[in-house]
């Protein structure tokens, strides 16, 4: 019989947003968004800096000493295989078409590596 096996996965990254953006993450698997930035995984703010108005945002952007806040998300990821996956900040609305139930993804910024990310889960050999 073969196990189904799921691993639990705290992404985290940080990064500088600007008010009203999100950090979220995208891969290759099902769980991640299947590389669609509709269907990403929305990360949560861990630190919480002073963000100035978006008036006075850019300077306070250029002379910011901090690299930014913490953003994670806990995620289940299924099987043994590698995941592939990115960061990157948007602002996140809801469609108010009446057709359309899904959310407005406005990706700002993607991550500049030119490969993506990879995460490999280890096999566990499980003697029964």
């Amino acid at each position: 019989m073969m196990m189904s096996m799921s691993c639990e996965v705290k992404f985290r990254v940080r990064a500088k947003t600007r008010p009203g953006e999100t950090v979220c993450i995208v891969g290759d698997s099902p769980k991640l968004g299947q590389w669609d930035p509709h269907h990403a995984v929305t990360m949560r703010r861990e630190t919480k800096k002073h963000v100035p108005s978006d008036k006075d945002f850019t300077e306070w952007f250029e002379e910011c000493s901090e690299d930014g806040d913490i953003w994670s998300k806990t995620v289940f990821l299924d099987g043994y295989d590698s995941h592939y996956y990115r960061y990157f900040i948007c602002r996140i609305t809801q469609s108010d078409s009446e057709d359309d139930s899904g959310r407005i993804v406005l990706v700002k910024f993607w991550e500049g590596h030119i490969k993506p990310r990879c995460l490999a889960q280890k096999s566990v050999t499980l003697d029964g």
